[in-house]
């Protein structure tokens, strides 16, 4: 029989009445506080949370993100030895008001990682264990002079995509190609974004959310031009058709009507 969550989901306040996320997403807040009780994060998958509400990662991902964008939780990317991707871990911010004690928890100094345990699944709320190499580092390439911004873009990738791509010299020839080109992290993340939206719910093209596709050069070129124009698209959305001109028939005075 399958085990039930063993702790309790805690939303504070500020959370549960703020009016920029949807009750979904406070539901989510509620199970990473779950989660994290044990260990002081929680390392689920978006692939788990997507399973357990019954939606999509791309969904997830864009929860996740909101949460963090309001500074409700942080998260933290590890690395392993050979510098693959190993984990997410997901902290609950504790700056909020909760009434609680050592549950709420802040992310621990870097490099600072917790010893491995046999036989661990899913994080979930009935078992909440945690495996990790303890020898975890943060990656290290002297001869890349774009390590940090490449590092912050695999991470993007991995945690998008909830894919391992390593920090080397195969996943990032094109990239250090494109910010060498004069291309900026955030076009590069709009891209990838762009990409996971369109291809992570589409099993033959999920396979080309990788580095080698996304920042070859005329790839790169053309899926951001995709991206301006999706965006020029929304903006024109946003815009009335056209004005309609009418002479109000009390005060005389000549109205403008937006027509959508």
């Amino acid at each position: 029989m399958e085990r039930k969550p063993s702790y309790y989901a805690v939303i504070p306040s500020t959370v549960r009445y703020d009016k920029d996320l949807s009750a979904s997403e406070k539901l989510l807040y509620g199970e990473i506080t779950a989660l994290a009780n044990k260990q002081g994060y929680c390392f689920a998958t978006n692939s788990y949370f997507a399973e357990l509400y019954k939606t999509t990662e791309r969904t997830i991902t864009r929860w996740i993100s909101k949460l963090e964008n309001k500074n409700y939780i942080k998260r933290e990317m590890l690395y392993g030895n050979n510098k693959e991707f190993l984990e997410r871990r997901l902290y609950i911010v504790n700056n909020l008001s909760i009434d609680t004690d050592k549950n709420v928890y802040t992310p621990p100094e870097k490099n600072v990682y917790t010893p491995p345990e046999k036989n661990v699944g899913h994080n979930n709320t009935s078992m909440n264990n945690t495996s990790i190499n303890s020898n975890v580092r943060q990656p290290h390439d002297t001869n890349n002079p774009y390590l940090e911004q490449c590092k912050e873009v695999i991470d993007y990738l991995n945690e998008l995509k909830e894919s391992k791509y390593k920090l080397s010299n195969s996943s990032t020839k094109h990239l250090k190609a494109r910010l060498k080109d004069g291309y900026t992290v955030e076009d590069i993340k709009k891209v990838i974004k762009h990409k996971v939206d369109e291809w992570i719910d589409d099993g033959k093209m999920k396979k080309y959310i990788r580095p080698t596709t996304l920042f070859s050069k005329e790839n790169f070129e053309n899926y951001l031009y995709e991206v301006e124009e999706k965006a020029k698209e929304e903006e024109n959305k946003r815009k009335p058709k056209g004005i309609l001109k009418v002479v109000d028939s009390i005060t005389g005075e000549e109205i403008e009507i937006p027509q959508w």
